[in-house]
């Protein structure tokens, strides 16, 4: 509905953005969005979960702080509440007490207007249960605190620690906010520390383990990859020695069988030059006895022939 700031919202409006409930969460937003800064934001936010909590029931209820405690809790001045608290209780819209007639001091007692505000803001509802949460994870870091003190409770460990050390990263707590829930915020902040510490020289030292098992592991491996390297020499070594054992039987049974046909051959050969030498002496004593046969004929024609020379003489004389 679009309506001049000085025009009144008649039952027409109201049910038009979805009722009386409706219009004030939008209204409350609208305020909130007219702080640009972040810090002013900031400011707002931790102002208002401070001055409501959730009570047993679950539900919210008021919990009215002097306009220094809201400061001290927000960790800002006294100017910058003021320019939070202002835009909420100006006429007409009356979020926050005391209303807009009355100068803010720094002892004024600042309240939501009502309850009611804590079930129709929806904003400021996940606020009151983001304040609830808060307050438990701190009242339990206190108490183990107070514990590990009086010896009865040991430092934080994960995720109880991480749970910790996020909430104090995000909400950023101080003592003046704590002191609402449970004393000793210093103790259990130092608590909390001593747990983080502790938890990270463990981690250094579980990674420094993890290294040295790491390295040794590495080494291992070498030492079983120099030695698997060893060994496949050795093999290399043995199966050439082996292949050379094998070539060098071939060669010598093959020298051997070669030896053996050389004999052989040898032999064979002696048997014939010794047949070709007999067969020679043979030829040669036939030979020599044709000759002499040969010559005893000869003798035995020349004294025919003398003898018929002298047969011839005779006659003629």
């Amino acid at each position: 509905v679009d309506r001049e700031d000085a025009e009144e919202l008649d039952l027409e409006d109201y049910r038009a953005i979805g009722g009386m409930s409706k219009a004030l969460s939008i209204h409350a937003d609208e305020i909130f969005a007219t702080f640009k800064k972040e810090s002013t934001k900031d400011t707002a936010t931790r102002m208002f979960r401070a001055i409501t909590e959730k009570g047993d029931d679950n539900r919210g209820i008021r919990r009215p702080l002097r306009l220094q405690q809201l400061a001290d809790i927000t960790n800002k001045s006294l100017d910058d509440v003021k320019r939070v608290i202002e835009p909420y209780r100006q006429p007409g819209v009356t979020f926050i007490m005391p209303p807009s007639n009355r100068e803010l001091e720094a002892n004024t007692i600042v309240d939501i207007s009502h309850e009611s505000l804590m079930r129709v803001w929806t904003r400021l509802k996940s606020w009151v249960d983001d304040e609830a949460q808060s307050a438990k994870i701190y009242r339990r870091l206190a108490d183990t605190a107070s514990l590990r003190k009086d010896g009865r409770a040991g430092l934080y460990r994960d995720p109880d620690l991480q749970i910790a050390l996020s909430w104090r990263s995000e909400s950023k707590p101080n003592e003046a906010w704590a002191d609402h829930y449970f004393p000793g915020f210093e103790e259990a902040m130092s608590f909390l520390d001593e747990s983080h510490s502790e938890a990270e020289k463990e981690a250094r030292e579980k990674e420094a383990a993890r290294k040295r098992e790491l390295e040794q592991a590495k080494a291992l491996a070498l030492a079983e990859q120099e030695k698997a390297e060893v060994e496949r020499r050795r093999a290399e070594e043995k199966e050439k020695s082996a292949n050379r054992m094998k070539l060098l039987s071939v060669a010598l049974a093959f020298a051997g069988v070669l030896a053996v046909c050389f004999l052989i051959f040898a032999l064979i050969a002696k048997d014939e030059v010794e047949a070709k030498v007999l067969e020679l002496a043979d030829r040669s004593a036939a030979t020599a006895y044709d000759l002499s046969q040969d010559d005893k004929n000869l003798e035995s024609l020349a004294w025919l022939n003398d003898a018929w020379t002298l047969a011839e003489k005779s006659d003629k004389k």
